[in-house]
């Protein structure tokens, strides 16, 4: 992703809105583990945000990266 933004501050694209994403769902569950492993810490969002929603975690998630792909030419 951050190719992606080298790239719209290279070419200097227009404002708007451009979704950037790996191309692959990802489940709300992934996300937080991956922000956990970064923070060093386990188990956060299992014991605090998930206990009143547990069908939170299993909500997933892709972005539309078409118009990053088209005007940037950026690939994740």
């Amino acid at each position: 992703m951050a190719k992606a933004i080298k790239l719209a501050l290279e070419q200097e694209v227009g404002s708007g809105i451009y979704n950037l994403g790996s191309g692959k769902q990802t489940s709300v569950l992934e996300i937080c583990k991956i922000v956990e492993k970064e923070l060093s810490v386990s188990n956060y969002f299992l014991q605090h945000q998930f206990q009143q929603d547990p069908a939170k975690k299993y909500i997933c998630f892709k972005a539309n990266i078409t118009k990053a792909k088209n005007i940037l030419n950026w690939e994740p």
